[in-house]
């Protein structure tokens, strides 16, 4: 007896080892294998990461660009409105010079011949600007691009925009200041019968009742301030060894920056050689549809050799119809994907090392210890069985009591829907036969009474039937597929017509997706919101209901039910969803306060949320998510 069990002992202490080798080695294996499988998934998700880091990179420099870009468009007025005051305030002092010098020496016609010819030749603004004078009449003193005006009345004159320009220059001028700037629109020097947008600033000239002034076009300053931005931002680098740049074309497929060929700047796409006209169509096209990237393959020096792929991002600045893009070569990318890779590779080298000493240390250790253990394990077995037998037997009497649970639920079920309801409705049903029997035979009291009774009664049928509702959407609804919202909400407001009806509501739907529901519960979701709608319209105005969507991400709807009714309170916006919760227990509206509530558990039944936005007085906006059912249908 004593040999066999040593025997016994010499062959558990080896069949322990073997097991213990075997398992070891497996999950040593397993590690490995987890530790490549990791190292693939990393490599991954680390293009992806800089892939994304770079795009989100180039997003930054063109929005910057256009931040620049639209405070270079936003002080376009204010530096023409700075110009056109100093030329005139040089022009005032220069004829109040003339008229303190000249007068009492010369006639007065004499002086004023000589203030009006001491303007004549005056230009500015690359010979474009020139100063006008007029009398408070209207009368046109000096005109130099037009003097056969000059001695005639221009008080009748308007633009192409029905301004009466005359008049507009002398209501500037009767300002309290005596100046002021006026608006119109006036032919520019070569552009033929074309009007184009002017603003003028003129000061009164006390002397002779004048107004003396000058205007600029808009347009003049936008060009040069466009040639100040296309300079500025000709130079600027970013990116890895400063290799990126902007790309800016303009209106007519016009080339306005392009650092790498500079010879192309000022000619149209066409016009360029065949190579850059195609990636300049690539990203002006693109610039037209909307902002983007595209990629495309470049030489960093801009010539026709040694190319490597660029990604670009394309965006449009809409005041000056330009398109703008920034890029940076996918080289670069490439490079700290492979600094990454090594770093990586070297982890895996550690961990797969790791893995195998730890696994031999883990042979070597249970082969030592496991003598000390085998002659217990028969004892550690019998143990075993002794405490599975007793956690078997506390488990058969737990589940005997979760089925009696949940037989008693579905009791209870049955006694909600069917013994109480049916004695509520005898009682609701005896109740009207005395309300129609011994109404105005008793006492007011009485009737009050009965009605008292009658409603009671059909508000408590209408919560039980509530209840059981509540309870069979996440224990009966059916499986989410893919369904469309289009057909739940037209049901939902068929359910609702004769509501709608009443209360002449108008409810507006937009356009609405597939996603993953339960039909009769999606149904059921659109009906408590678009009712709540009507319920709580407000008194003064007919209900408005709009219901929308849109995407929030590549696998999610977002859904907004907007009403114009009497809106709730802030304290109470999150009160609402809770069971049973009516803000005003004594409204004549009709309601158990469980619909809220029912719509944020068909909702979390879906995997979405609910939530909501209100103004008191104007209005509430529902909203909850759903997941996209296009990709399952």
């Amino acid at each position: 007896m004593q040999g066999n069990e040593r025997q016994i002992f010499k062959l558990q202490l080896f069949s322990s080892a073997i097991i213990v080798a075997v398992m070891a080695l497996a999950l040593g294996g397993l590690l490995i294998t987890q530790a490549r499988s990791e190292y693939d998934a990393s490599l991954l998700a680390l293009e992806e990461q800089e892939t994304q880091a770079m795009k989100e990179e180039l997003i930054r420099q063109v929005e910057t660009a256009k931040n620049f870009l639209r405070t270079m468009q936003a002080s376009t007025e204010e530096v023409l409105r700075r110009q056109i005051t100093d030329q005139v305030d040089q022009a005032y002092a220069l004829s109040s010079a003339l008229y303190d010098r000249e007068q009492g020496r010369l006639g007065e016609g004499e002086v004023k011949r000589l203030v009006i010819e001491a303007l004549r030749p005056i230009r500015f603004f690359n010979g474009k600007g020139y100063y006008f004078v007029d009398d408070m009449d209207g009368n046109c003193l000096l005109l130099p691009i037009n003097p056969n005006l000059e001695g005639t009345s221009l008080l009748n004159n308007r633009d192409d925009a029905g301004t009466y320009i005359m008049r507009s220059l002398i209501s500037a001028a009767n300002n309290p200041s005596g100046e002021g700037f006026s608006r119109y629109r006036w032919y520019a020097p070569g552009s033929g019968k074309k009007m184009l947008e002017k603003i003028a600033y003129v000061r009164k000239f006390e002397p002779y009742n004048w107004l003396i002034g000058t205007g600029q076009y808009i347009s003049d300053v936008d060009q040069v301030l466009q040639a100040e931005a296309r300079n500025r931002l000709r130079g600027l680098r970013f990116g890895p060894h400063a290799k990126g740049y902007f790309v800016i074309y303009g209106p007519g497929e016009k080339v306005l920056v392009s650092p790498s060929r500079q010879e192309s700047e000022d000619h149209l796409i066409d016009e360029l050689p065949s190579d850059g006209r195609a990636v300049a169509h690539t990203i002006f096209d693109q610039g037209q549809k909307g902002d983007g990237f595209v990629r495309y393959d470049w030489a960093i020096d801009g010539g026709t050799s040694n190319k490597s792929t660029k990604l670009v991002y394309v965006s449009k600045v809409p005041d000056w119809d330009w398109v703008i893009s920034a890029g940076l070569y996918l080289d670069d990318l490439a490079a700290t994907i492979a600094s990454r890779r090594a770093a990586l590779d070297e982890s895996i080298r550690n961990k797969v090392l790791v893995t195998v000493l730890a696994a031999l240390t883990g042979i070597v250790i249970s082969l030592a210890i496991g003598w000390k253990f085998s002659h217990i394990s028969h004892r550690m077995v019998e143990s075993f069985h002794s405490n599975i037998a007793h956690k078997n037997q506390e488990l058969e009497a737990k589940t005997r009591t979760l089925e009696q649970s949940n037989a008693d639920l579905e009791q209870f079920a049955y006694v909600a829907s069917h013994d109480l309801q049916t004695p509520l409705r005898n009682i609701v049903r005896f109740a009207q036969l005395l309300e129609r029997r011994y109404k105005g035979r008793i006492d007011s009291d009485a009737d009050a009474f009965i009605g008292f009774i009658v409603d009671g009664g059909k508000h408590m049928t209408q919560l039980i039937s509530d209840l059981l509702e509540f309870s069979r959407v996440s224990r009966q609804s059916a499986p989410l597929t893919p369904i469309s919202a289009t057909e739940a909400i037209t049901q939902a407001l068929k359910n609702l017509e004769l509501e709608i009806a009443k209360s002449e509501a108008e409810v507006n739907v937009d356009d609405l997706p597939l996603v993953m529901a339960d039909q009769t519960y999606l149904v059921s979701l659109f009906q408590n919101l678009v009712g709540n709608g009507i319920k709580y319209g407000a008194a003064d105005r007919k209900p408005v209901i709009s219901v929308s969507a849109m995407r929030v991400s590549s696998g999610r709807w977002r859904f907004a039910v907007t009403d114009n009714g009497i809106g709730i309170e802030p304290q109470y916006q999150e009160k609402v969803f809770e069971i049973f919760q009516r803000l005003d227990p004594t409204s004549r509206r009709e309601g158990t306060g469980i619909g809220l509530t029912l719509c944020r558990r068909i909702v979390h039944r879906f995997g979405g949320a609910i939530w909501l936005e209100s103004i008191p007085g104007e209005g509430t906006t529902l909203f909850f998510t759903l997941q996209d059912g296009s990709a399952a249908a």
